[in-house]
């Protein structure tokens, strides 16, 4: 009955020490996206904000902002996410041009960075 009990405890705290280390980094899974101009992203969509992963970079926390349509998203940076749909469309920059991105079923493997 011990060894019961010892392997139920390692099992368990196995269970605790995984879900901690995936936590601390970034998601697994998300929505993946093409953009029209070539930039994939990879975007998890929490409760109030949203990680995005450009190109394979770190994923970028945004906070959502209040919108009268669509959800929107936008790092302290400046840097904006908005969903319309299921398109959504990336701005890295205040003077750079929009992209408009639409959903992929998976990543697009060997034209990440």
């Amino acid at each position: 009955m011990g060894r019961l009990f010892t392997r139920t405890g390692v099992a368990f705290a196995a269970t605790i020490l995984l879900s901690a280390c995936q936590s601390a980094g970034d998601p697994p899974g998300g929505t993946y996206y093409e953009c029209n101009r070539g930039t994939k992203l990879r975007v998890h969509y929490l409760p109030n904000r949203a990680l995005v992963s450009a190109d394979g970079h770190r994923a970028l926390s945004m906070k959502i902002v209040p919108s009268v349509s669509g959800r929107h998203y936008q790092s302290t940076g400046g840097t904006r996410l908005s969903v319309s749909g299921r398109t959504v469309t990336w701005n890295t920059a205040d003077r750079s041009a929009p992209q408009t991105c639409q959903p992929v079923a998976m990543p697009l493997q060997g034209r990440t960075r």
